[in-house]
């Protein structure tokens, strides 16, 4: 096939190829039409753009391994027929960002997906990180060094190239240790489940730049938070012109002290941490601006924290969830596993908080099968022994 060939260090490894023309991957295509099972990965570019965007995508059989690039090819459509046919199976770990950002970017269909970090997971292993697995199972150290590397940049070194190859190179192997422990202890109903979801999962669609989403919000003002609104818009706008993530225009520690100083004149822009000379000659107007336009908002909206206060649970309530999260909690140190992975705090609140004749229905939304399978009926004798809520 095709495609430049990189070599790695590793003795026994076999090189990536590069596949970076529209010949070159639909080639590749054919060939994987074929194939059982392949390990997948994506290097984006979510540190450096307005929109992130994939930028390699990286593919291993269990002999050979190739980097996709879309940005020289001009995108990776014809790979949509290998990740929607459910006769090859799909490795990823940790693929929800992945398969979100691909579902985006080509709106690709999955299916046939396994995950190995929901494995481990399931497992209860202590360590679900991929370096931490590789390094625990196989003595391989992965080099992390390009996590945050740009890789929209081109060319890329030999050196990315070996980086990126690494973490598919192994998954596969890791995939079948996984894969038997999860038979042995009955568990790969569960995963079976849980990569179904993830291949239904769909891209968020971007929210409105929202005070509410910078940290430490909830502590100011209404008329702070005013201020706060006009200037994380003012950063989105010139974030997307710049096309860069809105934290590399202002950060939001910045955001934050200018909504507590509003300030109305260039020297009020001293001495805040990150905001340097050189921004403040660049933006000193844009920010004044920004912050008039928050003095003159009304208040009232930014009165209330946000998206509102849920009602506060009655005593019953919060004795119900008292014992429910105590069922939850011995049932996941049986199986030794994270507490949340059974039921999520979100998850038991609902539960304890809903009316008899809703418990199946709560009970069915709010829970995947496999935990209702541990925790229903313990969690329908709680209620239906305490009565309404």
């Amino acid at each position: 096939m095709g495609g430049v060939e990189i070599s790695d260090s590793g003795p026994t490894d076999s090189p990536a190829q590069i596949i970076a023309t529209r010949e070159e991957l639909e080639n590749l295509v054919r060939s994987l039409a074929r194939a059982d099972r392949l390990a997948v990965d994506v290097e984006a570019d979510s540190l450096h753009r307005y929109e992130e965007q994939p930028c390699l995508l990286q593919i291993s059989t269990d002999e050979e391994t190739w980097i996709v690039d879309p940005l020289a090819i001009g995108g990776a459509g014809p790979l949509g027929s290998i990740f929607g046919n459910p006769s090859v199976e799909k490795v990823f770990h940790g693929g929800d960002y992945d398969i979100r950002l691909l579902k985006r970017a080509a709106g690709f269909d999955f299916s046939n997906i396994f995950d190995t970090m929901i494995s481990a997971q399931l497992l209860g292993l202590p360590e679900v990180g991929l370096q931490a697995l590789l390094a625990a199972r196989f003595g391989v150290i992965l080099d992390k060094k390009f996590q945050r590397a740009d890789w929209s940049k081109r060319p890329l070194a030999p050196e990315m190239i070996r980086y990126a190859a690494e973490d598919t190179r192994h998954l596969l192997r890791l995939r079948d240790e996984l894969a038997s422990e999860l038979d042995a202890r009955g568990r790969m109903d569960w995963a079976r489940e849980e990569f179904d979801i993830l291949s239904r999962i769909q891209p968020a669609p971007r929210r409105p730049p929202s005070w509410f989403d910078v940290k430490g919000s909830g502590r100011l003002f209404p008329r702070d938070r005013a201020v706060l609104q006009a200037l994380v818009e003012f950063r989105d706008g010139e974030a997307r012109r710049l096309d860069r993530p809105p934290f590399k225009v202002l950060g939001n520690a910045v955001l934050l002290e200018l909504a507590r100083r509003r300030p109305q004149t260039p020297d009020d822009l001293k001495g805040i941490a990150g905001l340097t000379p050189k921004l403040i000659d660049r933006y000193n107007r844009a920010i004044l601006g920004a912050a008039q336009k928050g003095e003159a908002a009304q208040a009232d909206p930014y009165a209330r924290n946000g998206r509102g206060r849920p009602a506060r649970p009655s005593p019953e309530q919060i004795a119900r969830f008292a014992r429910l999260k105590t069922v939850r909690d011995e049932a996941a140190r049986d199986l030794g596993v994270d507490p949340a992975l059974l039921a999520n705090r979100a998850a038991l609140e609902e539960i304890a908080a809903c009316p008899p004749d809703a418990l199946a229905a709560t009970l069915a939304a709010r829970l995947k099968n496999w935990q209702r399978g541990v925790l229903e009926d313990e969690f329908e004798r709680i209620l239906r022994s305490t009565g309404d809520p």
